[in-house]
């Protein structure tokens, strides 16, 4: 975890002791009154003498107190048309030095983010550009992010699924020229506050989180009302992505249908290392087979999360079953680091693939079913380690390879294969 601060860099107390002494600062409508703004407060002129260099040294300071993630807000477009600030002077009219600050606003956010990224590299500043009148364009993304929209399901008292479909609508116009993680949003992680008589019609827990993994990669709302097992799942889920997570922010995505339709799949895989996600949403009960681009077989290890198989021209085949509307199923594409290793094909989901060590795999299944693995015939026979009376496996020698067939009668049998 790290410390994050949400700031309203704009929204300054005058009675606070560097407008006490420096008022000149304050922001002034064309008829030179202070302008007011969110929260109670008055309205600082960005582009004005020291201010910029004011907060900077502020943030300087949070940042050597551990925080490394702050979330600027309220930097709302109102115009400052004041004579005293560098963005005009006496000898321009007022809607020129009004329309000057517009211009010069986002140049000095930015700006002021370089400052604090080159201070502390793994810092974030994330750009609140939900409400009407901010400055949205590529300069600021240039060090830091967008958030673009809240769930705001605790204020507006809308847990359904809809608010999930309109934040991926953001990714379905953008992704093509914004990478996803410059992208943020909030989705809400809760299953429910409220239980309403028909539930299906809010949607499931897993509906947001998936949602947030396609894009966005956050959660608001109140999280201590969420239930051990709410916080278990969602904690289960986040495992599986940061195991691919930097493939995934690296990718631009493949998306497959439109937002809310039967189905709707993003694809997010780094062929060549054979690593990534697929996530396939639906709002209809129905079936689908999907085929992904081809992959680097001798990158690929498994997937976990959801059955395939890796066809004969490297794509991977996905069988999706949606049981109730507004579901989603999700896969995460491992690599094997160059091990030579790989599943072939898993009629269950496998729960858990890692390596224990430079030649020990660790394979546990989700569910009954058959998984076939696969490594070069030059390493020697494996040792298979096991305890359960529900599984059996064979060993096949084909020309160029060694194929281990397993036959699981049970969820959750761990499997240790060791390979020298």
């Amino acid at each position: 975890m790290r410390l994050g601060l949400w700031l309203a860099p704009t929204c300054i107390d005058p009675n606070s002791s560097f407008f006490k002494v420096h008022p000149e600062n304050l922001a002034r409508d064309q008829q030179g009154e202070v302008v007011p703004s969110r929260f109670g407060r008055k309205m600082a002129c960005l582009v004005s003498p020291n201010y910029a260099e004011m907060f900077v040294a502020k943030c300087k300071r949070l940042i050597d107190l551990g925080c490394t993630y702050f979330k600027w807000d309220a930097l709302d477009g109102w115009y400052c048309y004041s004579d005293q600030h560098e963005h005009g002077n006496s000898e321009h009219d007022p809607e020129a030095r009004g329309h000057r600050y517009g211009y010069e606003f986002v140049r000095t956010v930015s700006a002021m983010a370089e400052q604090l990224i080159a201070y502390c590299p793994e810092l974030v500043i994330v750009y609140d550009v939900t409400e009407s009148g901010r400055n949205v364009g590529l300069d600021f993304l240039s060090q830091g992010r967008f958030f673009w929209m809240n769930n705001g399901a605790s204020g507006y008292h809308d847990f359904s699924n809809y608010r999930a479909k309109s934040m991926r609508t953001i990714y379905q116009q953008y992704h093509s020229i914004i990478p996803s993680i410059l992208q943020t949003s909030a989705q809400y992680p809760h299953l429910l506050t409220i239980q309403p008589k028909n539930r299906k019609a809010y949607g499931s827990q897993e509906y947001k989180i998936y949602s947030a993994l396609v894009g966005g990669s956050g959660f608001w709302g109140n999280l201590k009302k969420m239930s051990l097992d709410e916080r278990l799942l969602a904690n289960e889920i986040l495992l599986r992505y940061k195991q691919v997570s930097a493939s995934v922010v690296a990718t631009k995505p493949k998306l497959t249908g439109s937002i809310g339709s039967s189905p709707e799949i993003w694809e997010f895989i780094d062929d060549h290392n054979a690593q990534g996600q697929v996530i396939s949403f639906s709002g209809a009960v129905m079936r689908h087979t999907y085929h992904t681009a081809p992959i680097n077989r001798d990158h690929f290890l498994g997937i976990i999360g959801h059955a395939y198989q890796l066809l004969e021209d490297n794509r991977l085949e996905f069988n999706f079953e949606f049981t109730e509307p507004d579901s989603v199923r999700s896969a995460f594409i491992l690599s094997n680091n160059t091990s030579g290793i790989w599943i072939k094909s898993a009629s269950c989901w496998i729960k858990k693939l890692f390596f224990k060590s430079q030649t020990a795999l660790v394979v546990q299944n989700g569910a009954p079913g058959k998984i076939i693995l696969c490594y070069p015939k030059l390493k020697k026979t494996p040792t298979v380690y096991f305890e359960s009376r529900y599984l059996n496996y064979t060993i096949e020698d084909t020309a160029n390879q060694r194929v281990l067939h397993f036959d699981i009668h049970k969820a959750d049998c761990s499997i240790e294969i060791e390979i020298e």
